[in-house]
């Protein structure tokens, strides 16, 4: 651990030969990148506490670069937004195979979210790691609308997960790259509203 801290702070000593104590250039550097990652941890933890606390509100904060992924117009809105557990998310059914391949652990954060839109209501049980925004967050949907529909049994509903789950990277930008979490919750909102106009034009056909 003490040759981990020195390392941390910068300091890298020569061998008992040299006559030189430490090689400064190197701390010097080594120094320059860890300030430089405890800062952009820093700052991404506090854009992440900004973002849940608008979610909190029931307001979905956006950029103006993430705006032009979107209709202007999205009719499903977020309801409920609360803190969960990893004993919450382990009981659901459609959560299982996420959890044997350790894509959700006891460390990561976890978020229920409870979309509506008319008598139709989609609930996304959400796993931030410790590594936000590095590792994007994972959504898990199910759908309440007449039946219960979850990706085990309606092929719509998986699709909506792979929509924020594989193709987050649409949604980065340069300097909203912590901004995932709510372009991702925007998204699914989109996805939403596809979903049951697609779902009554089929009805009605």
């Amino acid at each position: 651990p003490y040759l981990w801290a020195q390392w941390l702070s910068g300091l890298q000593f020569l061998n008992n030969k040299s006559s030189k104590v430490a090689d400064t250039s190197v701390s010097f550097e080594n120094m320059q990148q860890t300030i430089k990652q405890l800062r952009k941890r820093i700052k991404s933890r506090l854009s992440l506490l900004k973002q849940l606390s608008s979610l909190e509100r029931g307001i979905v904060p956006l950029t103006s670069e993430a705006m032009t992924l979107f209709p202007t117009k999205i009719v499903a809105k977020l309801s409920s937004w609360k803190r969960s557990t990893f004993s919450d998310f382990s009981a659901l059914a459609h959560t299982k195979d996420l959890i044997e391949n350790g894509l959700a652990k006891e460390s990561d954060i976890f978020f229920t979210a409870v979309l509506d839109r008319g008598s139709a209501k989609l609930t996304a049980d959400i796993v931030v790691t410790p590594d936000y925004p590095s590792v994007a967050p994972l959504f898990v949907v199910s759908l309440q609308w007449h039946t219960e529909r979850t990706a085990l049994n309606d092929v719509s509903v998986q699709e909506m997960e792979e929509e924020v789950n594989v193709h987050y990277g649409e949604m980065l930008f340069n300097k909203a790259h912590d901004q995932i979490l709510t372009n991702q919750i925007q998204r699914l909102l989109m996805c939403f509203d596809v979903y049951l106009e697609t779902e009554l034009q089929n009805a009605e056909e």
